[in-house]
């Protein structure tokens, strides 16, 4: 038994998914058009020129001393609030609180009315 004898034959598509496929078909026709070696060098070009003039306000992580939360935990500063101090105490101890079964919290309409 072949497994093609098994398929469930494919609907037949709306008008508007056709025309949405043409058009979507005709928008990466385009876009390869525009995509060719002559274009990804312009772009190439582009891009470096972009990276160069923006080189001054960037700052330069060897130079610069960055920090870490395992670096801040270990310097003994606080966290920020009860929440994040509750969450690090959870993430380090592994205890998330188990799931809560959704019996009782679901009501139907007439219920809440």
């Amino acid at each position: 038994m072949s497994s093609k004898a098994n398929m469930v034959p494919k609907a037949k598509e709306s008008v508007q998914i056709q025309k949405a496929r043409k058009k979507i078909e005709e928008q990466l026709k385009k876009a390869e058009k525009k995509m060719n070696p002559e274009a990804l060098s312009t772009m190439s070009r582009l891009i470096k020129e972009q990276l160069h003039r923006q080189q001054p306000g960037r700052i330069d992580l060897k130079k610069r001393q960055v920090t870490t939360v395992g670096d801040l935990k270990n310097k003994g500063s606080k966290a920020e609030s009860k929440f994040i101090t509750k969450f690090m105490h959870q993430i380090k101890h592994d205890q998330f609180p188990q799931e809560k079964d959704l019996e009782g919290r679901i009501r139907t309409i007439s219920e809440n009315k």
